[in-house]
């Protein structure tokens, strides 16, 4: 996947410009050139974290493993909150024998779609963690 379209910085010496704040200081020049280098040159940058194919067991995902994560629905397992304060997307795919999905330790849960075990069948998990509190949401992509 290829990095965003990232519109050139102007030159550290140029005063009178500065990217972001409109204030001129090398430092804030500096630490977003090496966020554009970032973005422009790694790869993984925009990539999804895969967890695998899941039948059994518990799924923490993290927002330390990227926004977007994703995994596949193999049998029935549990998807727990994470005590890592960020939100992030995980992408469910039931596989053949796709089980059902049970959610722990969050504290809401925002309505939304129901969850199938449909071969196929793609899920959108929203999950919010701010503050010690939990929250997700499902959307169904089909």
């Amino acid at each position: 996947m290829a990095a965003p379209y990232l519109p050139p910085l102007p030159d550290a010496s140029d005063k009178a410009v500065t990217p972001a704040t409109g204030k001129s200081t090398l430092d804030q020049y500096l630490f977003l050139r090496r966020v554009e280098e970032i973005l422009r040159r790694d790869p993984n940058v925009h990539a999804e974290y895969d967890h695998g194919a899941l039948a059994s067991g518990t799924l923490t995902p993290n927002p330390s493993h990227g926004f977007k994560q994703k995994a596949t629905n193999s049998g029935a397992f549990t998807i727990a909150a994470t005590a890592e304060i960020g939100n992030l997307e995980l992408r469910v795919t039931n596989g053949a024998g796709a089980g059902a999905i049970t959610f722990s330790g969050f504290d809401k849960q925002w309505t939304g779609d129901a969850l199938t075990t449909t071969a196929g069948d793609q899920f959108v998990i929203f999950i919010h963690g701010y503050g010690g509190k939990q929250a997700y949401l499902v959307r169904a992509l089909q």
